[in-house]
C-alpha cells in the first residue's frame, strides 16, 4: 500500500452564482510541522501567517475533470538570483477575495 501524504485538491466551483464566488474550491491537509510553524508565526505577532503552496494540474480518472492537486509546506522565502530574499508586494491584482 502506498504511503499517504498530506495533500489537497481544488476543483472548478460548479455552484458559482456570481463573480464574487470562488472559481475553485477544495481542501488542504497539512503536516504537523506546518501547523507548528503557523503557531510560531502567530506567537511572534505575525497577523497573517504564511505557508508555501504548490499545485499540479491533474485529470480525474473517473470523470475526466481537470483539477489542481495542491500541497502546503512550511513557508520558504523566495530567493533572488543573488541568494537574497526577494521583496514581495501584494496588490489587488495578485488576488481577490
Amino acid at each position: 500500500m502506498d504511503q499517504q501524504y498530506p495533500n489537497g485538491t481544488l476543483f472548478q466551483n460548479k455552484n458559482k452564482k456570481d463573480e464574487k464566488h470562488p472559481d475553485y474550491t477544495g481542501s488542504l491537509e497539512v503536516e504537523s510541522d506546518v501547523v507548528h510553524e503557523l503557531k510560531k508565526q502567530l506567537d511572534a505577532g505575525v497577523s497573517f501567517p504564511k505557508i508555501s503552496i504548490a499545485g499540479w494540474k491533474r485529470t480525474a480518472k473517473k470523470s475526466g475533470e481537470t483539477f489542481l492537486s495542491v500541497k502546503g509546506s512550511v513557508f520558504q522565502e523566495r530567493q533572488n538570483r543573488d541568494g537574497m530574499p526577494r521583496q514581495q508586494s501584494t496588490t489587488d491584482d495578485d488576488f481577490t477575495l
